[in-house]
């Protein structure tokens, strides 16, 4: 993808089999520090909400996304976040930071 806005969207595109009232939200893109294996470079919250349930479902995602070499932003490090409320940027850093993920 050549923005952060296409990768948030090709990641949380809604599947033919999904509810169609499924909202996605996005928090502020931070920037973050490299750590571990993970590169410096943007962090974003993209939640997906599921307003028919009772009680609603929100399943939140912090991304890690950096530009590689031609400049196309690539996910480098996923993390499910178990908030209630929609995540913001604060939380975004914390998960990031916290689950460090090393490929063997």
């Amino acid at each position: 993808m050549d923005t952060i806005a296409e990768c948030v969207t090709a990641i949380t595109a809604p599947k033919p089999r999904d509810n169609s009232d499924a909202q996605v939200r996005t928090s502020e893109a931070i920037e973050v520090p490299a750590l571990g294996p993970h590169p410096a470079g943007v962090g974003v919250a993209v939640g997906v909400i599921v307003d028919s349930r009772r009680p609603p479902l929100v399943v939140q995602t912090a991304l890690r996304l950096v530009p590689d070499e031609r400049g196309t932003w690539l996910v480098d490090q996923i993390v499910n976040i178990f908030e209630s409320e929609l995540a913001d940027s604060k939380a975004v850093r914390a998960e990031l930071a916290e689950k460090v993920t090393v490929d063997d």
